[in-house]
């Protein structure tokens, strides 16, 4: 049984790696980048089981990370935003939400509970 595919799109570097670390930390294979376009380009033959986003990141757009979803299948989103007026708008997009912080066992939760 392959490990699962977190999908990780954080445009701001430190954090990214820092969400990166310790999502492998937790056993998942991580493909990170920084925009939607970078991440169509590093999914290829591996399908993502999550993806991990920020709605409000520049680097992709609503429209952006909509494609991203229809290329690699109807899968599990989880907004990872410093907004949290985010909370109700994911709720309503049928997504998941987490508070972006540096509090790495929260987002970590989040995507276990994908999986249960």
């Amino acid at each position: 049984m392959r490990e699962a595919v977190v999908l990780l799109i954080e445009e701001h570097e430190p954090l990214r790696i820092l969400y990166e670390q310790a999502l492998a930390d937790e056993g998942y294979t991580v493909i990170a980048a920084r925009d939607c376009s970078e991440a169509l380009n590093k999914v290829g033959a591996t399908r993502p089981d999550v993806i991990v986003l920020e709605p409000t990141n520049a680097r992709c757009p609503h429209e952006a990370w909509s494609c991203l979803r229809q290329a690699v299948g109807n899968l599990p989103i989880i907004w990872n935003s410093g907004r949290p007026d985010y909370r109700e708008r994911a709720k309503a997009a049928g997504v998941a939400f987490v508070l972006k912080s540096s509090d790495v066992d929260v987002l970590c939760a989040q995507v276990q509970r994908t999986f249960d």
